[in-house]
């Protein structure tokens, strides 16, 4: 079984008692939700430049997918659907990552899939480490067929 990295392990340990612990209680009410969603919009980013940086093979993304998922429960703690549906939408993109390469195009246009950027989409799915042995790029939908709904 895939379990978490060790480094996931520490920032989720982060966020839960130095973030959300520290918080709650100095701050309430609305000042404490508006803190929580600019800490948890401003960690996805941060989370998503430094994937943007990597190629992932199947074992490299099963560990992703799995560290995305604790960051998921981790950022739970914010309470706020905005940022509960940011880390959705970025497990959903590293599962882009594994799925076969005949099925990626019934992925591309699944649910919170289907509102983001097709060109960003693409760029994601160059970091699969098959992306060109497999010739992906013929795979997937060209600009135009790109549903947004």
């Amino acid at each position: 079984a895939v379990v978490s990295t060790q480094s996931t392990g520490e920032v989720c340990r982060f966020l839960s008692s130095c973030v959300v612990g520290t918080l709650n209680g100095p701050i309430d009410g609305e000042n404490l939700q508006h803190v929580m969603i600019e800490i948890g919009v401003r960690f996805h980013g941060a989370l998503l430049d430094h994937l943007m940086g990597y190629q992932y093979n199947v074992v490299g993304a099963m560990q992703l997918i799995q560290d995305v998922h604790k960051y998921s429960a981790t950022v739970k703690r914010f309470k706020d659907p905005f940022v509960d549906e940011l880390f959705e939408a970025l497990n959903k993109l590293c599962n882009l990552l594994v799925v076969p390469p005949d099925q990626l195009i019934e992925f591309w246009n699944l649910g919170s899939l289907a509102h983001i950027e097709h060109g960003f989409l693409v760029q994601f799915v160059k970091l699969r480490a098959d992306y060109r042995k497999n010739n992906i790029q013929s795979k997937l939908p060209s600009f135009g067929t790109h549903v947004r709904a």
